[in-house]
């Protein structure tokens, strides 16, 4: 955690949860995906946080 820069690639749709972990977490600065993947990870985030 004491890099200063943190990137992380998502190239599935399958692992929108655990790109939505590792936001949540800070664990990133960075992160590099489709249009259609970062709309599946907000849909996700709207579905959970409801709970």
């Amino acid at each position: 955690m004491t890099t200063p820069r943190r990137l992380g690639i998502v190239h599935s749709k399958f692992k929108t949860s655990a790109a939505l972990g590792a936001l949540r977490g800070n664990m990133l600065t960075d992160m590099v995906m489709s249009e259609g993947i970062a709309q599946r990870i907000l849909i996700t985030d709207d579905e959970t946080s409801k709970y």
